[in-house]
């Protein structure tokens, strides 16, 4: 049994595998590629595992093995369909600031298990672990 909620999500899958949460990115029909919804459940979850004792690491994949993720989803991208959007680079806030573990205060080790593609914003989860 896990130690958190690890059903609440439509973009994750989250399991607790003894101390070891695994997260599999789980928008395989976009590559993985991620939109306002899964950059907010993966923000919130790197900041609910920093307090989880029982969880002293995390593997973080995606389902499939055509890609691990291909960046934001261009119909997320404001000027393609999001919110209205100014593009000065003063006011712009980047929609993956967020994405990885350490901008979330996570200080536990993640290792990404990368099962295909992983380009563009990818690197804000490859980065940081």
């Amino acid at each position: 049994m896990a130690d958190f909620d690890t059903t609440s999500f439509t973009t994750l899958r989250v399991e607790q595998r003894g101390a070891v949460a695994w997260i599999w990115l789980d928008r395989p029909d976009r590559y993985h590629a991620f939109d306002e919804v899964l950059c907010g459940e993966l923000s919130g979850l790197w900041r609910t595992l920093r307090t989880v004792d029982p969880v002293k690491a995390v593997v973080l994949s995606a389902t499939g093995d055509k890609a691990f993720c291909t960046g934001i989803d261009r119909d997320f991208v404001p000027a393609e369909g999001g919110a209205t959007y100014d593009f000065s680079p003063f006011t712009y806030d980047d929609p993956g600031r967020l994405l990885g573990p350490k901008a979330n205060e996570l200080w536990k080790p993640v290792v990404c298990a990368v099962n295909g593609m992983a380009c563009g914003g990818a690197f804000y989860l490859l980065g940081e672990v």
